[in-house]
């Protein structure tokens, strides 16, 4: 999520999602031809977060917010995966920010976090994970104790380097750690560009856990993952 009022996009995947919206799982699907369920075998769906069921008629997307202003929502499983020391994981995903024309914001998070499945934070600027309530700022509160990855798409100072960053953070914090910018491309609102995670893409995310540090790596419309974009040595 991030602050800026206005039109948004629909928000897939798991984590936070925006003031005015962002992404969503593989190929756009209008949500009027779609039908949507609020729950799913395994996973807790918290706030405007839905599942909506893809063109092919089989398979679900997860969509986090729709495309209005305001929104937040999450998505976690709700029995929890046991992690201990020396253990390691790889995960991969997809997301897309369907409303490309508009100021597709705030973004989204990938938590990790032992609150709790109903966990969720503010709207807006908050991402879904720091923050409590419907309202961001104020920044304080948060998903905790937790680490997680942002997917950021607007400009919030003093906490954002840019409109386009990817950044891991700790503690329900926006404490920016790293951020480092796709392609090097900022000035992405309120249409954007190829290596803009607002453009209309199928983003590709690959985030990988070797015991001692956490590695993230993001691929605009490919998947063929590219070099580590963000990296945080870090005890889970």
């Amino acid at each position: 999520m991030r602050k800026k009022p206005g039109r948004g996009a629909d928000l897939q995947v798991c984590g936070g999602s925006p003031d005015p919206p962002g992404p969503a799982w593989t190929p756009v699907c209008r949500l009027k031809a779609c039908p949507t369920r609020t729950s799913a075998p395994g996973w807790t769906l918290n706030a405007s977060a839905i599942m909506e069921k893809l063109p092919d008629g089989g398979r679900y997307r997860l969509r986090l917010t729709p495309n209005k202003t305001g929104q937040s929502g999450s998505a976690f499983l709700s029995q929890p995966i046991a992690f201990h020391a020396g253990n390691t994981f790889s995960y991969y995903f997809q997301f897309q920010m369907t409303d490309a024309n508009s100021q597709a914001s705030d973004g989204m998070t990938f938590v990790l976090q032992t609150e709790g499945p109903t966990a969720l934070g503010g709207n807006g600027g908050c991402l879904g994970y720091a923050g409590t309530g419907p309202g961001c700022p104020p920044f304080t509160g948060g998903i905790m104790p937790s680490v997680a990855v942002e997917f950021d798409r607007f400009q919030n100072s003093p906490y954002d380097i840019n409109d386009n960053h990817v950044a891991i953070l700790t503690g329900g914090q926006l404490n920016d750690t790293d951020p480092q910018t796709p392609y090097g491309v900022t000035d992405c609102q309120p249409t954007g560009a190829f290596g803009c995670m607002n453009n209309g893409d199928v983003w590709s995310v690959w985030i990988d856990y070797d015991g001692t540090s956490l590695h993230v790596a993001v691929a605009d419309d490919s998947d063929r993952r590219p070099a580590n974009r963000a990296t945080r040595t870090i005890t889970l």
